[in-house]
């Protein structure tokens, strides 16, 4: 037995002063009018006081003063707060209510998160009243919802205030919360209400001696048809058109068909039906896209099959990218085949030195040295062709001799330096036999050495042919100006805005340079703060669509999607690894009336003072 309202010393203070001011009350009476009538003497006798001012006499009828001060003890013990703790019972638990996407699923109805509160609401009816609750919503961090408290009214409207989220639950950093929130507080439990699709699922996680752990699992299947990937890109040789990438998941046993939407701008330009064999990734490029479009949009609905429980993830965004002139350097005695390469980019801006007029690459997004090596290791991104240290300079790659009519034997066909290029048939004179460091990537090699090289030095990129275009038959394939183009993208950003798209969770990083200030707005209109780290500002997106960065008098979208592996497999499950003794019980069993020790000496309050009534007007008390 312990007092929450009053202490030990206290209770006894206002228990002796109740007892003082009741027996006073008690034996304090009236004092009677003095009435002249005849015969005085013998009423004076009557009424004399010194027959009430005896002590026997007015304390002849104690059950009246036994029923006050019973009542006054009654309200003191109220007032205190008694509490009854057995040994074994937990009196501290902290709810973790998982609010991830996958909770939205509606296998079972009206939806996973709703059966899970309704579950913790069945619970939070059965706790026993010294039960001290906390609630908290997970989500990417951990959010409590209230403090440690067994008020009704504040857990019930904490239970309101639960909804799905779009970021994936972390599982060990909610955990961590549960253990520092019940840290000192002896015995303790800790309950998850979830699917089980979890950040960290299969991570050991020890919680404090003491802490139980349940899971009351929620959800029933894990049939689901998403959107897992939703990309676009311009065409290199044509920046007026683009093509998309689509990956559509199909998790159900059984096969589906959807109605796959794209929507430009808002716009429907297709429409299609795809079939999905069971538990199928299928992945389609759409070629010929337009790219005067800002912002592009997939939808799937089914048509056939398994019904789609989710419908979070039946939508994707992607932007096609803005573009600017890149600047490009070319250090060259003269190369008419690089030349003209550059020229079927309307949007590179190409400034030609010789080699004695060259001053640094600053300023230009990608310098090329075409049989020539700058003198100082460059600080800027750079193209070598044929590098040579003969010529002179420092050459990005060692050089151990040469290679005599060396092949395009060893590609790495889905290397973005080679899309849409066809180089196996390729003649060369001769390459330089070269030795790539570690790091290095080697992306075309004939059987006796590297071709082309990719890597960094320093903090710039670089890539190295190690043949001269002109002692070969390149030039005059179309391989050459889509070889030179790649390379070119690779080494620099295509558009003003890096942040073209993102994922849910994560923070992303907005290239601004110098200039005022800049704010974003998410789907609802909401506005997000920017923030600093490391020097560079960005922003956390915190649900898919189309988010607006303004900067400067300008605006462009930002797509943000899911996590790609967010939704791959939404089955339940339940969580065991790392609990070495889960809680087998609910937070408590049924036991009879539930109500605090207040309550009920209140209720005696009132039926002490019902008793009262009836004795008094009965005459059995005075």
């Amino acid at each position: 037995m312990n007092l929450a309202g009053l202490t030990i010393g206290q209770l006894l203070a206002a228990a002796g002063a109740t007892a003082v001011l009741t027996v006073a009350l008690y034996l304090l009476k009236l004092r009677r009018r003095t009435v002249e009538v005849p015969f005085s003497p013998l009423w004076q006798a009557v009424l004399s006081e010194s027959q009430t001012t005896r002590l026997l006499s007015r304390l002849q009828h104690l059950w009246s003063l036994l029923l006050s001060l019973l009542l006054g003890a009654a309200l003191l013990l109220a007032i205190a707060d008694p509490r009854v703790e057995d040994a074994d019972e937990l009196s501290h638990t902290v709810v973790l209510v998982d609010c991830s996407p996958s909770m939205a699923a509606s296998d079972v109805q009206p939806s996973r998160l709703a059966a899970g509160v309704e579950q913790v609401r069945q619970l939070l009816e059965h706790r026993r009243p010294s039960e001290r609750i906390l609630i908290a919503r997970m989500a990417d961090v951990t959010t409590p919802l209230t403090p440690m408290t067994n008020a009704a009214a504040t857990l019930g409207d904490a239970l309101q205030r639960l909804s799905p989220g779009f970021a994936e639950a972390d599982l060990p950093r909610a955990l961590q919360f549960a253990a520092d929130m019940l840290e000192g507080r002896g015995r303790g439990r800790v309950v998850l209400v979830s699917d089980g699709s979890l950040i960290g699922a299969g991570t050991d996680f020890a919680l404090p001696e003491g802490v139980e752990f349940r899971q009351l699992k929620v959800g029933e299947t894990g049939g689901n048809v998403a959107i897992g990937a939703f990309a676009v890109r311009r065409y290199p040789l044509d920046r007026s058109r683009s093509e998309l990438l689509i990956e559509l998941h199909n998790t159900n046993d059984a096969a589906t068909r959807v109605e796959l939407s794209l929507l430009a701008d808002d716009r429907t330009i297709a429409v299609e039906p795809v079939a999905l064999t069971p538990n199928q990734r299928l992945r389609r490029v759409y070629d010929n896209v337009p790219a005067a479009s800002e912002r592009l949009e997939a939808r799937i609905r089914v048509l056939d099959g398994p019904a789609d429980t989710l419908g979070v993830d039946d939508r994707a965004f992607a932007t096609v990218p803005p573009r600017r002139r890149a600047r490009v350097l070319a250090v060259t005695e003269g190369n008419l085949y690089l030349q003209a390469a550059l020229l079927l980019d309307e949007y590179v801006q190409v400034d030609m030195v010789t080699p004695a007029e060259f001053g640094g690459g600053n300023g230009y997004d990608a310098v090329i040295f075409d049989g020539v090596l700058p003198p100082t290791p460059p600080d800027y991104p750079a193209i070598y062709i044929h590098p040579d240290p003969a010529a002179g300079g420092v050459a990005p790659l060692p050089v151990d001799g040469r290679i005599d009519a060396p092949h395009f034997d060893r590609l790495v066909r889905d290397d973005p330096l080679l899309r849409w290029t066809a180089l196996r048939d390729v003649n060369l004179s001769s390459a330089l036999a070269v030795k790539p460091s570690p790091g290095d990537r080697v992306i075309a090699a004939s059987r006796q050495g590297a071709l082309i090289v990719a890597g960094e030095r320093g903090a710039e990129p670089f890539v190295a042919l190690t043949f001269d275009i002109r002692h070969s038959d390149l030039p005059l394939r179309a391989a050459w100006p889509l070889l030179l183009l790649n390379i070119l993208e690779s080494l620099g950003p295509d558009n003003a805005a890096d942040q073209a798209a993102g994922h849910v969770g994560e923070r992303l990083t907005l290239s601004l340079g110098a200039g005022g200030a800049a704010h974003v707005l998410d789907p609802t209109g909401t506005q997000l703060a920017i923030t600093s780290q490391g020097g560079a500002p960005g922003f956390n997106a915190m649900r898919p669509g189309f988010h607006t960065l303004r900067h400067e008098g300008r605006s462009w979208p930002v797509a943000v999607n899911l996590p790609p592996t967010l939704l791959d497999d939404i089955t339940p499950r339940a969580l065991t690894a790392g609990f070495a003794a889960p809680g087998s019980a609910g937070l408590h069993a049924p036991s009879g009336i539930a109500l605090a020790p207040w309550a009920l000496l209140v209720i005696v309050v009132a039926l002490l003072l019902s008793i009262e009534w009836w004795t008094y007007h009965r005459r059995w008390t005075v």
